[in-house]
């Protein structure tokens, strides 16, 4: 199972989400979850929290009664000291002593064999290919984010007879003072002559994070050969997004 974080520490034990798109869709898969604020919203009009446990993660909700906009989910490691968040006064009372009820259930089993939920930094329109691989087949969002991007003139049309046109453009973002490089590769299918005329449309594939994801970029490559049906010049691909010709 997937869960959508927008945050997650460079430790890896906690993340977050702040996007309502993304609580919402976290929590139609949590029925517990769900069951559990539907209780706390009945006992209070200021503010809702709500804890479970999900794989390896205990889920946070936190919501203000008055303005959704400070709504939260959160994901602890299961082993994550819960005095951490009393002392930093994170959470309420209440929800801590939930995390330890959880904790203290669970720290008799095996979380290896419970490790079954997937945070994962894909947008809601994304389907999430591999772990930071992830792709979209909605034309209107491909093609929107190929004009973002510059990409838009290169993949727009086709030459007549042919069947595929593939574009790499790589996306820089500041995060945390740091720069991001997101990787895209944004392929338009001809629907030009019969033989091919089921394949008509666009769709990218995308490498989350390059610079803490060098591992990803031989399976970036295998699925845009995969998609197009064409094949790279390897050594020149990897060239291309290498840390030295990226900065």
């Amino acid at each position: 199972m997937y869960q959508l974080i927008d945050y997650l520490n460079p430790e890896g034990n906690i993340a977050i989400t702040q996007e309502l798109n993304k609580i919402d869709f976290n929590l139609s898969r949590i029925v517990e979850l769900n069951q559990n604020i539907e209780f706390a919203k009945a006992i209070s009009n200021i503010s809702t929290s709500a804890v479970t446990a999900l794989g390896r993660w205990i889920i946070v909700y936190h919501s203000n009664v008055i303005d959704n906009k400070n709504t939260a989910m959160y994901f602890l490691d299961i082993d994550l000291d819960a005095n951490l968040f009393e002392d930093n006064k994170v959470f309420p009372s209440n929800i801590i002593d939930g995390i330890r009820k959880i904790q203290q259930k669970y720290s008799l089993i095996d979380i290896t064999k419970i490790d079954s939920v997937e945070l994962t930094f894909a947008e809601l329109h994304e389907i999430v290919l591999k772990p930071n691989l992830f792709s979209c087949k909605e034309d209107s969002i491909v093609l929107k984010t190929a004009e973002r991007l510059g990409a838009f003139p290169i993949i727009e049309n086709l030459k007549e007879g042919d069947r595929v046109k593939v574009t790499l453009v790589d996306e820089r973002i500041m995060v945390d003072k740091k720069e991001v490089i997101h990787v895209y590769a944004f392929v338009h299918f001809g629907g030009h002559s019969k033989e091919y005329e089921h394949e008509n449309g666009f769709i990218y594939i995308k490498l989350f994070d390059l610079h803490r994801n060098p591992e990803r970029i031989e399976d970036f490559l295998v699925l845009v050969e995969g998609t197009s049906g064409g094949n790279f010049d390897r050594v020149l691909f990897f060239e291309k997004f290498s840390k030295e010709r990226l900065n």
